[in-house]
């Protein structure tokens, strides 16, 4: 049980995560992006919402929250509902921004060396 949680609730948003730490550090300074990142992380996963925009209730954060509860019944994240259609729809869209992400900076940086 806790393997099929880890590879449903974890990594989707790890990949996520993951790909675009390793992106935009390529055309941002790095202090920048680090500081970017943890006020995205409380605001875009943890914040409840109460006037603010956020992300956190949505299928596009990487917590996880739309995955555990729609496959597990149960979330620590702000999700006021879910089932097993949303939970897999939150992490195909995880995972399918972070490959694009990856391709298409992939080429850009491709692009940028032969320019050089």
């Amino acid at each position: 049980m806790a393997l099929a949680t880890f590879a449903t609730v974890v990594i989707p948003g790890l990949i996520f995560v993951g790909a675009f730490s390793v992106s935009v550090p390529a055309f941002i300074w790095g202090p920048l992006y680090q500081i970017g990142f943890v006020g995205y992380w409380f605001w875009g996963n943890l914040y409840q919402p109460k006037g603010i925009p956020t992300i956190s209730t949505t299928i596009l954060t990487p917590a996880g929250g739309y995955m555990s509860l729609g496959f597990f019944g149960t979330s620590i994240f702000p999700v006021a509902k879910s089932n097993a259609f949303q939970g897999i729809e939150s992490m195909l869209l995880l995972i399918a921004l972070a490959l694009l992400v990856i391709l298409v900076v992939s080429k850009l940086q491709q692009w940028r060396q032969a320019k050089m």
